[in-house]
């Protein structure tokens, strides 16, 4: 579970340091203090992508860091292991972000890379965002959804494998057909596209490097002038520069003993000196070297013109002309013999036709067993949550033929009101209804692998009232198994917490401060009160706020 969390210079966030026990952790505090900069951190800490802007203002460098505690079986320890990283009961995670954008990744002080540091967090914590439960809303990701509960993806994994085989093979049989009757013709023009190619022997960039050369060609003349003047000005000259500065600088360092205060600005001229002397040095040399080379830059012209034209006809970039090569080269290779090939791609198109239908038939009927249970468990769960009576359904539709995820697709459909029939999902559900069901999924679906710790951020959105304390029921029933850190602005669900923190924003000479503090029985008091009572609180209120207090204690 996630028992430490530093953050330094992340945002609004100065520096903060909170420890999570098990249980069930409440986070609360008014709207923009940085409740969710918070979660921004943890996703940080499981490999989301990091950016300078994230940088507190003025700072040059972010630092998230976590400490979890390991259990005495786990996935994750095995990865670290294999990767060879000691460690024992502990993973310390940290993340560096740096203005430069050299970011830096560390686990138990080792530096590994983002997508590692993703492996290795797979499982160690689910994040559920108050917007999560949009996707309920999105017919095409309910078939995902019923695949993570009937635990389909190594089968689903085998389909797609023997999917991309059959839509390979058929997809080469068919441009085989397609070119039978004009192969020669093709094999022709191709053999005389890959000669062109291949003869002009492209390097690279050689285009880039070819046009800056000649930009310094014609511009010979002019590139010398300005170096030979350059040189003139600051050092050759009678009244160079240099000649100028050395003057100041030695009037100054005889002035030094007069007036140390002209220490500093005789160290600056004498600084500005010698770099001028060296670049009036490179001047020179630059000058001294820079002629016009007509033959060269013919060479280079002409070169350039076949290039161009190559990229015309093949582009429009160079890297387009080789992808172009290799593609022809992989064309007319296919060609050969096809003719005698074609029976044994037909062949091999149904075997692999069949093989896919198998693994599609054994994911159909997985599916369809597992969409019952699924039913039953989420109109228990949606029970639980204080919608008595509901009846969720799965309803599938056919497909014609073999497509990328199987053959059906999903929706979901729901009916909240008995004697109603189930309709689609997308249609019906209100706000506080998608959000039980989207806790009923992660009841459900987390279930069945057991997540360390679960983050709950503002999920009881579009709730209140008896609802809200049903769903805040149903997350302490969730934290006996696995540690819940919840985000919430109902003090129904606030009200339930084994731990309690409140974020606070204050503004000190013009800069924003985010803080944190674990609160004891009192502190719960105001912050409930303040939860239920708004800007003006009153003993009527604190009363409230303790008699919730007393009666989840």
């Amino acid at each position: 579970m996630l028992s430490q969390l530093r953050i330094k210079n992340f945002a609004i966030i100065e520096e903060l340091e909170l420890s999570f026990p098990g249980g069930m952790n409440v986070i609360t505090g008014e709207t923009g203090a940085g409740k969710s900069i918070i979660i921004q951190a943890v996703n940080l800490i499981l490999g989301d992508r990091a950016a300078s802007n994230l940088i507190r203002s003025g700072e040059k460098e972010a630092v998230v860091e976590a400490l979890f505690t390991l259990e005495s079986s786990t996935k994750i320890r095995k990865k670290l292991e294999d990767s060879g990283i000691d460690t024992d009961d502990e993973i310390i995670i940290r993340r560096v972000i740096s203005e430069s954008g050299k970011n830096k990744v560390f686990i138990n002080g080792v530096m590994v890379t983002l997508s590692m540091l993703t492996d290795v967090c797979e499982g160690l914590i689910n994040i559920s965002g108050q917007h999560e439960h949009q996707t309920l809303m999105q017919p095409e990701c309910h078939l995902d959804l019923l695949d993570s509960f009937a635990k389909a993806e190594s089968l689903k994994e085998n389909y797609q494998k023997a999917f991309h085989r059959y839509s390979s093979s058929l997809s080469e049989l068919e441009a085989l057909h397609r070119n039978e009757k004009n192969m020669a013709e093709r094999t022709d023009l191709i053999r005389f596209q890959l000669h062109e190619i291949e003869k002009a022997n492209i390097e690279g960039a050689e285009d880039e490097t070819l046009s800056d050369e000649r930009k310094v060609l014609v511009n010979a003349e002019k590139l010398a002038g300005a170096a030979s003047f350059g040189d003139q000005t600051i050092y050759s000259s009678e009244n160079s520069i240099v000649g100028s500065l050395d003057e100041v600088m030695s009037r100054l360092k005889h002035c030094i003993d007069l007036d140390s205060q002209l220490k500093g600005p005789a160290e600056a001229v004498e600084s500005a000196l010698f770099q001028l002397e060296d670049a009036a040095l490179t001047l020179r040399e630059y000058a001294g070297k820079m002629t016009f080379d007509s033959v060269r830059l013919s060479a280079v012209e002409e070169r350039l013109a076949d290039l161009e034209r190559l990229k015309k006809k093949y582009g429009p970039t160079l890297d387009e002309v080789i992808k172009t090569k290799e593609s022809l080269a992989g064309e007319l290779e296919s060609f050969q013999g096809e003719g005698n090939n074609r029976e044994l791609l037909e062949a091999r198109v149904e075997r692999e036709k069949e093989e896919a239908l198998k693994i599609a038939g054994e994911l159909s009927l997985l599916r369809r067993e597992m969409s019952k249970r699924l039913s039953e468990e989420i109109a228990c769960e949606l029970g639980d949550l204080g919608i008595s009576g509901a009846r969720f359904e799965v309803v599938f539709k056919a497909l014609e033929g073999l497509k990328e995820r199987g053959l059906e697709e999903a929706e979901f459909f729901l009916s909240t009101n008995p004697g109603e029939p189930p309709r689609a999902l997308a249609k019906t559900a209100s706000g506080g209804e998608l959000s039980r069901l989207m806790l009923a999924f992660k009841r459900r679906i987390l279930g069945k692998e057991r997540v360390p710790s679960l983050i709950f951020d503002e999920v009881d959105a579009g709730i209140g009232g008896g609802t809200a304390e049903v769903v805040g029921k149903k997350l302490k029933s969730v934290s006996k198994s696995s540690q819940v850190i919840c985000i919430t602005h109902l003090p129904q669900i606030a009200a339930l917490g084994d731990s309690h923190y409140k974020v606070t924003k204050r503004v000190e000479k013009g800069r924003t401060f985010t803080s944190i503090d674990l609160l004891d029985s009192e502190d719960r008091v105001e912050e409930l009160s303040r939860m239920l009572g708004g800007v003006e609180i009153t003993e009527m209120t604190k009363k409230h706020a303790r008699e919730m207090l007393l009666k989840n204690a």
